[in-house]
């Protein structure tokens, strides 16, 4: 999808992370960080304006919505866990799964050439990601339980 977009935009930058050493067919435009300390990882995000998640399959991944907590725009897969924070064209642009290379690429440029739009899916996914907490999360596991226990 980047190597696409790269095509039609000559002075795309692109940051990825992993914990494997640097794939060997990386291109030199792409920067290559391996296994970030927590610092090193907020300043990525900070520093960047789309946070792209191709991924087949997740749980409940958490670099797309750390990427959002540091305001981030997505633009993700449909990969289940997702979901559970990631709203189509209220927050993210979520495509279709398996990962589709063009379609990730147009999701990425809709959003590098809709700056507003960019900047509504940067604070709506915030906003939403800031719902997460381990106070509400908590309070609501005890009335779960207290519902069941009568």
């Amino acid at each position: 999808a980047l190597k696409i977009l790269k095509k039609e935009i000559p002075d795309l930058k692109a940051s990825l992370f992993g914990v494997f050493p640097r794939p060997n067919n990386l291109p030199d435009w792409m920067n290559y960080i391996r296994n970030p300390k927590i610092g090193a990882l907020v300043n990525l995000y900070n520093q960047n304006a789309i946070f792209l998640s191709p991924s087949y399959s997740e749980g409940f991944p958490l670099p797309p919505a750390e990427a959002m907590a540091c305001g981030c725009a997505l633009v993700t897969t449909n990969s289940l866990g997702v979901l559970e924070y990631a709203y189509n064209e209220k927050n993210a642009i979520v495509t279709s799964s398996p990962p589709d290379p063009n379609e990730l690429a147009e999701a990425v440029k809709k959003l590098i050439i809709d700056r507003e739009k960019r900047i509504t899916f940067a604070y709506e996914g915030y906003k939403t990601i800031r719902e997460f907490s381990w106070e509400k999360n908590t309070d609501e596991f005890d009335k779960f339980i207290k519902k069941i226990i009568g």
